[in-house]
């Protein structure tokens, strides 16, 4: 089984568009995620040196054969919850082109710590799909391909 694409480092996105992991319209959105998230945490380090771990902080890409493997969260009960078990603090579809589409879905475990989850819409099966589109709030037909 794969294991979850987790990124905390600028140099973690340009490492998975390089091996084939990430398409470039995942690139620029997670790119510009990922940069976001550094000017909104610190305001003196270059991006290249920032590090979102230092701040509880990680982003990660989830592939179809993760979508039945245990999140990098700890629930209430102390075990990892898997995906359609989990409790996002929410999950939104983000239209980034015509053709492609990704679902961002939060974490919060804590006070102190924070996942950003990040799913190619189609790319899942359709039970995963489906969640991701009730998670989501859209028409479950329009989630599901």
């Amino acid at each position: 089984m794969s294991k979850l694409l987790i990124i905390t480092k600028i140099d973690h996105i340009f490492k998975l568009h390089q091996c084939g992991r990430l398409p470039r319209f995942g690139l620029h959105y997670l790119m510009a995620q990922y940069l976001d998230f550094a000017a909104g945490l610190n305001h003196s380090t270059p991006p290249d040196d920032f590090s979102l771990e230092e701040h509880g902080y990680r982003m990660a890409v989830l592939e179809r054969e993760d979508s039945n493997c245990a999140l990098p969260i700890v629930n209430p009960f102390g075990s990892k919850p898997m995906l359609t078990e989990s409790h996002p603090e929410y999950v939104e579809l983000v239209e980034l082109s015509d053709n492609h589409s990704m679902y961002r879905i939060c974490y919060m475990p804590d006070n102190e710590s924070f996942l950003m989850l990040y799913v190619e819409k189609g790319s899942m099966d359709a039970d995963v799909e489906r969640w991701l589109a009730e998670q989501a709030g859209c028409q479950v037909e329009e989630g599901v391909q």
